[in-house]
C-alpha cells in the first residue's frame, strides 16, 4: 500500500493542544521562566485538593514541539511541553494547563477521553477555553517539505519537519500518485531564501 502525505493539513497557527501540531515559522526562544512551572505546581496541587479524582495524577515536563500538552489517563499523568512554557505567554499556558486537567477529570468522572460535552462542561468550570484547537508558539522547524518540480523550476511547501523521514521517496501527495519521489527536504535556510528570491532553484540543496 503506498503511503501517503496530506498537503495543507499541517500548516497554519491553530492546533490541537494534545497530541497535535501547530506551526510558527518565524518564532525563537525566549528562554525558560522558572516562575511558571513553579505557579502550574501550585495550581495542581490546589485542583488536588478540590477534586478528590486527581489523586493519584502527577504533573510532569516534557520536550513536546508539536504539542502543547498532553493527559495519559493510564499513568494517571498530565504533561506540559516546555517548549511551550518557554515560548509562550503564562495565561496561554495556564489554559493548556486548564484543557488537560479538565481530560483528566473527563476520564476519572466518565471515562471519557475526547473534546465533547463532558470535557467542555469540566473546562468551561475550570476557567478555560472550549475548545480543541489553540494559537500558540511552538519551536521553529529545520527542514521543510517541499514538492519538487523540476519542469517548473519550482517547489511547493507542504510542511515543515523536525527531522526528516528516510523513507520520503516512498510517499506522495494525498490523491496525487504523479508526486511520489518528488518529495524532498530544504533547509530552512535554503527555503527562505529561494522565498526571497535570493537563492537561484538551480542552487538548492534537496535531501532525503
Amino acid at each position: 500500500m503506498s503511503k501517503r502525505v496530506g498537503i495543507g493539513l499541517l500548516t497554519g497557527f491553530l492546533a490541537e493542544k494534545c497530541h497535535h501540531r501547530c506551526y510558527d515559522f518565524t518564532l525563537q526562544f525566549k528562554g525558560i521562566t522558572q516562575p511558571v512551572y513553579k505557579s502550574l505546581q501550585q495550581k495542581f496541587s490546589l485542583y488536588q485538593q478540590s477534586y478528590a479524582e486527581l489523586n493519584g495524577w502527577r504533573l510532569a515536563w516534557d520536550y513536546g514541539k508539536r504539542r502543547a500538552g498532553a493527559c495519559f489517563p493510564r499513568d494517571k499523568k498530565i504533561t506540559i511541553s516546555r517548549h511551550h512554557i518557554r515560548l509562550n505567554a503564562e495565561d496561554t499556558i495556564v489554559d493548556t494547563f486548564n484543557h488537560e486537567i479538565a481530560h483528566a477529570l473527563a476520564w476519572e468522572r466518565h471515562q471519557y477521553a475526547g473534546h465533547g460535552e463532558p470535557w467542555k462542561s469540566i473546562v468551561s468550570q475550570l476557567g478555560g477555553i472550549a475548545s480543541a484547537r489553540g494559537a500558540f508558539r511552538v519551536p521553529v522547524a529545520p527542514w521543510v517539505l517541499v514538492l519538487r518540480q523540476d519542469k517548473l523550476e519550482t517547489v511547493t511547501k507542504v510542511a515543515e519537519r523536525y527531522r526528516k523521514n528516510s523513507k520520503i521517496h516512498l510517499y506522495m501527495l494525498k490523491s496525487q500518485p504523479e508526486t511520489r519521489g518528488n518529495l524532498f527536504y530544504l533547509s530552512r535556510k535554503d527555503y527562505i531564501d529561494w522565498c526571497e528570491q535570493s537563492l537561484d532553484y538551480s542552487a538548492l540543496n534537496f535531501v532525503r
